[in-house]
């Protein structure tokens, strides 16, 4: 009895002593995440051999690389939970902002974190191959000039609140309106939607003929802001981002 109470004595602190080892190792594996204030889950490191270390496994960059880009990385980030996945972030060197970010998996195929890619304004994510293992490019930019086909995000009215604003209209002048999905336009006495600009004018009662020019042209402009997932508003020309600054102001490029 006395050998085992002396076992226990010296036995039990021992254990405990290492129960308490491994929280605070545990914790202190957590601190970098909550001081680098990235969202839970991902982890921020000062260099790929650091990541290669952690993971031991092997970074690959790919091999083409825009000179218009600094290097190294400007943020380095990994997601431990399978798939294990690494998200590059480099900026611009002129501007310094972020422009581009390459996420790879490193343990095999699996989805992306959508967190590694909420950065900015996300212009394109592709699929792509690294050293024949899957990987995503993702192309973001902060300074919407870089937006040519397709806008920054933006709000447009529902076709209920287009019918409720028809419910208000006492004239036959038509108003023209474009969702994400369809183009609208309606006066007091008619109200249509479509996506085929041609299909939607034919429906309209417009016997001016410059008039009907002056319609046309905005029908064409709204139902290519759908297409392109641009913001239509009537009486004003669609934005192409830096190319505005090229072609004039208000001018469609050709």
């Amino acid at each position: 009895m006395e050998r085992s109470g002396l076992v226990q004595a010296v036995v039990l602190p021992f254990v405990l002593v290492m129960i308490a080892a491994v929280v605070l190792l545990r914790g202190l594996d957590w601190l970098p995440e909550a001081l680098g204030a990235e969202p839970r889950g991902i982890r921020r490191y000062d260099s790929i051999a650091a990541v290669e270390s952690k993971t031991g496994r092997r970074v690959r960059v790919p091999a083409f690389f825009p000179d218009t880009l600094a290097w190294p990385p400007a943020r380095i980030r990994l997601v431990l939970a399978p798939p294990v996945t690494v998200g590059l972030t480099f900026v611009s060197r002129s501007t310094r902002t972020e422009n581009l970010i390459v996420c790879e998996t490193l343990d095999g195929p699996g989805r992306i974190p959508s967190s590694l890619l909420a950065d900015g304004l996300l212009l394109q994510a592709t699929d792509i191959s690294v050293a024949g293992r899957p990987a995503t490019l993702a192309r973001i930019s902060l300074d919407d000039g870089l937006v040519v086909l397709k806008d920054t995000p933006f709000e447009t009215y529902s076709e209920t609140e287009l019918r409720d604003m028809q419910q208000r209209v006492r004239d036959k002048h038509y108003r023209i309106f474009a969702d994400r999905e369809c183009v609208y336009v309606f006066n007091r006495d008619t109200f249509l939607r479509g996506r085929d600009p041609r299909a939607l004018f034919a429906d309209l009662d417009v016997p001016d003929p410059g008039h009907a020019f002056y319609l046309g042209g905005e029908l064409e402009r709204a139902a290519l802001a759908v297409r392109l997932g641009k913001k239509y508003t009537q009486e004003s020309p669609l934005r192409w981002g830096y190319l505005d600054a090229t072609t004039g102001a208000g001018a469609e490029p050709s």
